[in-house]
C-alpha cells in the first residue's frame, strides 16, 4: 500500500534528511516550517541578518518565507544533520495548535517556539532519542506511520518550548487562529494589489477590533507590518530568481515604482536591491535540480 494514502487528510508534508557530506547550499526559502537538528559536526544556518552556528544537541526552526542557506562545509567533524519539514496542516489536522504565519515566530499550543535553541544536558539525550525515532519511522518509506511522526514532532516541539519557549500574549481558540489564516493567505496571494483591513476582516469574518487583536496574536505583527514584511520577502525572491527589472518587481509586489521599492528595501535591509541581487544571486542559483528533488514533498 502506498504510504502517502495512509494520511487521511492527505496533508503529509514531512521530509527527514540525514547528511554526512560537507556542503554549502544557496540561499532559498519555502512555504513550510523546517526544523534542523544536529547530531554531529557543525552546521551554519545563514540568514540575511545573522548566522546561527549549530553544535550537536542544538535546534534551528526555519519558518516559512525566511531566506536562509545551509552550510556544513567548514565542519571539522563529519556532519550528521536531520531536517524535519512540515506544514501547519500536518499538525492541525491531528488536533494540535501549530501556526507559523509569522516569519518571526510560530505558535504551538500556548507558547511561541524559539527560532534557535541549544538543549542542556538534561534534555539533549531525550531529544536525540526523539529525532532518531523520527528518522527510523521515516526510513520505513511507504510503511511509515504518519501519526507516529506527528506525535514525535509534537514531543520535540514541547521540548523546545520547555527549554526556551515564551508564553503567548493571548490564548487563541483553534477556530480564531484558523480564521486568521484565510486573511494571511489572501495577503500572500495578493501582494501586488492594494490590501485593506476591511478586506481582511471580511476574509476572516471578524469585526475590525477582534481581527486586529487576533492577527497580532497569531502572527506576532500588526497587519501593516506583516504586509510590508511579506512584500520585501517577495522582492528578495524576485531579485534572486528572476531577471525582472526593479519597476517590474515593484509592480508585482505592490510597491509603486523602483524608487519607492529601493527606499523601502534599503531602509529594511541596509543594502540596495541591485547590490542584494549581485551579492546573493550566485549563491541562490546554486540550487540545482538535485537540490529541488531532494526536497520534493511525498504528497
Amino acid at each position: 500500500m502506498d504510504g502517502r494514502r495512509r494520511d487521511p487528510m492527505n496533508r503529509l508534508s514531512v521530509v527527514v534528511t540525514t547528511n554526512c557530506v560537507r556542503k554549502k547550499d544557496g540561499y532559498h526559502f519555502h512555504d513550510y516550517t523546517q526544523i534542523w537538528y544536529l547530531l554531529a559536526g557543525t552546521l551554519k544556518n545563514n540568514f540575511t541578518d545573522h548566522t546561527f552556528v549549530q553544535k550537536p544537541g542544538s535546534c534551528c526552526v526555519v519558518l516559512p518565507h525566511t531566506l536562509h542557506s545551509i552550510d556544513t562545509s567548514e565542519s571539522e567533524d563529519t556532519p550528521l544533520t536531520v531536517s524535519i519539514s512540515f506544514t501547519d496542516e500536518f499538525l492541525t489536522a491531528r488536533g494540535y495548535r501549530f501556526f507559523s504565519y509569522s516569519p518571526h515566530d510560530a505558535r504551538f499550543e500556548e507558547r511561541m517556539i524559539p527560532a534557535e535553541c541549544e538543549f542542556g544536558d538534561e534534555n539533549k539525550e531525550q531529544v536525540d532519542a526523539i529525532v532518531r525515532k523520527i528518522v527510523s519511522e521515516f526510513s520505513k518509506h511507504k510503511e511509515m506511520d504518519f501519526d507516529i511522526i506527528a506525535e514525535l514532532i509534537v514531543e520535540l516541539l514541547r521540548f523546545l518550548c520547555k527549554e526556551k519557549g515564551v508564553e503567548a500574549d493571548m490564548l487563541l481558540v483553534k477556530e480564531r487562529a484558523e480564521a486568521i489564516s484565510a486573511a494571511v493567505n489572501y495577503i500572500q496571494e495578493n501582494l501586488k494589489e492594494k490590501i485593506t483591513i476591511d478586506m481582511l476582516c471580511s476574509k476572516a469574518a471578524m469585526s475590525r477590533s477582534v481581527f486586529t487583536k487576533s492577527f497580532k496574536a497569531v502572527t506576532g505583527m500588526t497587519v501593516a507590518e506583516y504586509i510590508a514584511y511579506m512584500r520585501i520577502r517577495q522582492v528578495q525572491y524576485l531579485l534572486l530568481f528572476t531577471d525582472m527589472s526593479l519597476n517590474e518587481i515593484a509592480s508585482e509586489t505592490g510597491l509603486c515604482d523602483k524608487s519607492h521599492l529601493s527606499r523601502v528595501f534599503k531602509k529594511r535591509l541596509g543594502i540596495s536591491p541591485l547590490e542584494h541581487r549581485k551579492q546573493r544571486r550566485a549563491e541562490a542559483l546554486l540550487r540545482d535540480a538535485a537540490y529541488k528533488k531532494r526536497w520534493q514533498w511525498l504528497g
